[in-house]
């Protein structure tokens, strides 16, 4: 389980994942087999121990970015299946992103439909009503110049 803000720039590391192969000479392909919505993650290869000539085992890591844009009022969480295969072999894991709701939507104003603003005009001399608490009173405009 991993939890990230929704507000996670493009590019930013959120895992790395060890992956170890009993075949000391593997070459591995990684990536994201499914539930990548919107294509917001990758999963690619960061390192492996192919330098270390006395390695027992082959061992890589694996990298989880985000690369798409987050929103946590689309999405809530991801069940990534991230797979290691190396030309014979595949292998699985779910790996679950939660978002954090980030402060990201600005306040609006609720205008009836149609409308860009409110507008009101009081006319001089003319009664309108007021609303003030559960009674509504009436006042006189008086505009002056």
């Amino acid at each position: 389980m991993i939890s990230i803000n929704e507000t996670t720039k493009n590019g930013m590391n959120i895992r790395n994942i060890t992956i170890i192969d009993a075949d000391i000479d593997t070459d591995l392909n990684l990536g994201i087999l499914n539930g990548n919505i919107r294509n917001a993650f990758t999963f690619t290869l960061l390192s492996t121990n192919l330098d270390n000539s006395s390695r027992t085992q082959y061992q890589a890591i694996g990298q989880l970015k985000v690369v798409g844009p987050l929103d946590y009022e689309s999405i809530k969480n991801y069940t990534l299946v991230l797979f290691a295969f190396d030309a014979n072999n595949l292998t699985t894991i779910d790996v679950t992103v939660y978002l954090e709701p980030e402060n990201t939507k600005a306040p609006v104003f609720d205008l009836m439909p149609g409308f860009l603003a409110y507008e009101y005009r009081a006319i001089e001399n003319t009664l309108h009503p007021v609303l003030n608490g559960p009674r509504v009173s009436c006042h006189i405009s008086v505009l002056f110049n």
